[in-house]
């Protein structure tokens, strides 16, 4: 999931990763390159979320990780990768992972691993309804509503109209 660089007719193109959609609920992986042969610090990878701010969620050196939400993010960490498990993505809990996650290999820039996480739930209770012109039987419009808020995708309601035709 890092950052994708390709040539296209003799231009370099930049994209940014994205992640998603995750049912909320759900687990995911995150992984970010890294060197720890290569860091002059004891510091080999730094996980950040931006709902957290500035705060660092888990901290590794070349042996282990360890941080204020490690027993949220299981967290490991080999001669190349170092590897983030949300074991069950939310919009609360501990706060809201719908956000841009970053690593820092050797403390050197934070890497956008995950440009944004879509966290959907499915929905729950939904109905659909309907108002009608009395005299020409339009639909003047429609109201969906189902009791998960924050539903992906959108709930949507069809409504077909028949019509009686005689066929000869």
């Amino acid at each position: 999931m890092g950052r994708l660089i390709f040539k296209e007719m003799g231009i370099l193109i930049r994209v940014e990763p994205s992640c998603g959609p995750i049912e909320e609920g759900q687990s995911t992986t995150l992984t970010c390159d890294v060197n720890p042969a290569g860091c002059s610090e004891a510091i080999v990878a730094t996980w950040k979320a931006e709902e957290t701010g500035s705060s660092d969620l888990v901290v590794c050196n070349s042996n282990s990780c360890g941080g204020r939400y490690v027993s949220y993010f299981p967290t490991t960490i080999s001669s190349t990768r170092s590897t983030l498990t949300i074991s069950s993505v939310s919009r609360v809990t501990p706060f809201n992972m719908e956000t841009k996650w970053t690593c820092s290999p050797c403390s050197r820039g934070h890497r956008t691993v995950c440009d944004k996480f879509q966290v959907f739930a499915k929905p729950q209770n939904p109905s659909c309804t309907l108002s009608e012109n009395t005299g020409s039987g339009d639909i003047t419009s429609v109201t969906v509503t189902c009791s998960t808020s924050k539903v992906y995708p959108e709930a949507k309601c069809s409504f077909y109209k028949e019509k009686n035709v005689r066929i000869e």
